[in-house]
């Protein structure tokens, strides 16, 4: 084993390095990480527009949300399914519940609604017991009865919803 003494030249040795300082004055080793830490706004990358900690500014960023939203598939409600207002950030069980709530918080905007698809109880298996069991170890017969029960009972039960990958179909009115 090498014995450096703590006053040696080989404990240590100055050198010059160059750094970037932010306006915050914090000392960066790069330009860009000091940069980002002493700036308040960043262009947005569609307009040039300042904008705060985003890559959009607010207007790109809601045209992009629309062309997204015009993108997906139409399909019509079935009546059942949740449906989702991008616009109000909200879930609602009608698209009339969603029209309603739009009027009572006199939103002009479309509400931009997404059919939502349910997230159904998981079913359990055997094998969700197999870190609690000895190596080789087999579920007890009452466990393996009770996780086909729950199993049964929960079948089709929808736990929550999440909007889906296609937009209410709005059926334009016709004048017979």
């Amino acid at each position: 084993m090498c014995v450096v003494m703590f006053d040696s030249d080989e404990a240590a040795q100055p050198v010059t390095i160059n750094a970037w300082k932010a306006r915050t004055g914090t000392i960066c080793l790069d330009e860009h990480t000091a940069r980002v830490i002493g700036s308040t706004h960043v262009a947005c990358s569609q307009c040039g527009k300042p904008t705060r900690y985003a890559t959009l500014c607010g207007a790109c960023s809601e045209q992009r949300s629309i062309a997204r939203y015009d993108a997906m598939p139409a399909e019509a409600w079935d009546g059942k399914q949740m449906v989702y207002s991008e616009t109000l950030d909200e879930y609602y069980s009608s698209p009339e519940d969603a029209a309603e709530d739009a009027d009572d918080r006199e939103c002009s905007e479309g509400l931009r609604l997404v059919l939502c698809t349910p997230q159904y109880a998981r079913r359990l298996d055997n094998d969700d017991f197999a870190d609690d069991l000895p190596e080789d170890g087999e579920v007890p017969d009452v466990l393996a009865a009770a996780i086909d029960a729950f199993n049964e009972a929960t079948t089709g039960l929808v736990l929550s919803w999440y909007p889906g990958k296609s937009r209410l179909l709005i059926e334009e009115a016709t004048d017979d």
